[in-house]
């Protein structure tokens, strides 16, 4: 039958050994070889009993070579770990993309959690007995699950940073977005393992937070339907990609340049320099037109020739245009075109129509810019006076 002890037995089982290990070992009864696996604590005592016996002595149920590894080895630990943390800050600040210091909160998260690493066989190295980790243990626990979310919030941090930075260098179809949910979603990870890590520490039933978690959702998604759906409208841009950061975008709501994507809103900057906030939610319900995507930019340009208007010069004129957009990289050649459209009292009419390769404002800006002054200068060169016109887009 399987051996039964009493409470009052496992209570004073240390004392039961400490006066029985001075006994002369048993002649009559022998272990099988191997049948009682030898632990750590029990060859440290006897080290220290065989070559050091005054530290055996005890102060209340803690032997005095207990006290003294405790008081040599934590400190050591606690010098060691921050060491480590510091390193790790060092060499997590050698990555491109990342600060080059890191928070003060996320280094002393990191030495309690390697701490913790180091010295969790310490008690079983020491023979402390579980009766007395047991009010320990809960608070320690939830020290380093808590050092450990920091280290993890830190991590996720670090990781959208050199995300969004691949991201930028490389024709990759991640954006901001993308990396934003996947930030929001291991945060509330992180969070949920954190609570369930604590809970595990005070013996509370995974039953009951799953319990309290589906009560306390159901409650918050009551109470926060907006913000539901507007991290839903998050997900919803992220698989259909209507727009980028950077991208001119124009809804009932905003027209301007997407400066960033967040999981509540969208920050769009107008031509005046307006910041407008948009819930996604509302921009996911929207009808958007991204000018940002086009393949070319339609150019269409009227001039009028108030003076020198003859054939031939205007021939040499269109001829000399047309040489300009074919030199011109910013430019479709084969759909732009040049020629005269009307004879008016004022002038003769010139239409320019054109197609730009460009993919941004400022780029096509400068490309017109540049254009429209070196038609002038050929006008002027050809002995053409241009008046009042017009560019329609």
């Amino acid at each position: 039958a399987p051996w039964k002890f009493t409470p009052q037995t496992v209570e004073q089982i240390s004392e039961l050994y400490f006066a029985t290990s001075q006994l002369p070992p048993s002649t009559t009864i022998q272990s099988p070889q191997g049948w009682v696996p030898s632990a750590t604590y029990f060859r440290l005592r006897q080290f220290v009993s065989d070559h050091a016996p005054f530290l055996l002595g005890r102060v209340k149920r803690i032997e005095v070579w207990q006290l003294l590894v405790v008081l040599v080895v934590v400190p050591i630990g606690i010098l060691s770990a921050r060491l480590l943390a510091l390193l790790a800050c060092r060499l997590l600040a050698r990555i491109p993309g990342v600060a080059a210091t890191q928070p003060r909160w996320f280094s002393l998260s990191a030495t309690v959690l390697i701490f913790a690493l180091v010295m969790r066989m310490l008690p079983t190295l020491l023979g402390i007995p579980e009766r007395q980790r047991e009010f320990t243990m809960p608070y320690i626990g939830t020290l380093v699950t808590l050092a450990g979310a920091v280290v993890a919030w830190h991590g996720v941090t670090l990781l959208s940073a050199l995300l969004m930075t691949f991201a930028m260098r490389t024709a990759t179809t991640t954006d901001e977005l993308t990396i934003n949910l996947l930030r929001a979603c291991l945060r509330v990870a992180i969070c949920v393992v954190a609570a369930f890590g604590i809970a595990y520490f005070f013996a509370v039933p995974a039953s009951n937070m799953l319990a309290g978690l589906g009560i306390g959702g159901l409650a918050v998604a009551l109470a926060s339907r907006a913000t539901l759906a507007n991290f839903f409208g998050a997900g919803i841009l992220v698989a259909d990609r209507p727009f980028r950061s950077g991208d001119w975008i124009r809804s009932q709501m905003a027209e301007g340049v997407v400066e960033a994507v967040g999981i509540r809103s969208t920050r769009v900057r107008t031509t005046q320099g307006d910041v407008i906030i948009v819930p996604n939610g509302n921009l996911a319900d929207a009808t958007i037109v991204n000018q940002g995507i086009r393949n070319h930019r339609l150019m269409n340009i009227q001039l009028t020739v108030v003076d020198g208007a003859s054939p031939s010069k205007l021939e040499q004129f269109i001829e000399a245009v047309r040489a300009r957009v074919q030199n011109d990289p910013a430019f479709i050649p084969q759909e732009t075109s040049v020629g005269v459209i009307g004879i008016l009292a004022t002038g003769v009419q010139l239409q320019i129509n054109g197609a730009l390769s460009v993919n941004s404002d400022d780029a096509e800006f400068q490309a017109k810019h540049v254009f429209l002054v070196d038609v002038m200068r050929t006008a002027d060169q050809i002995g053409l006076s241009l008046g009042k016109g017009f560019v329609r887009e």
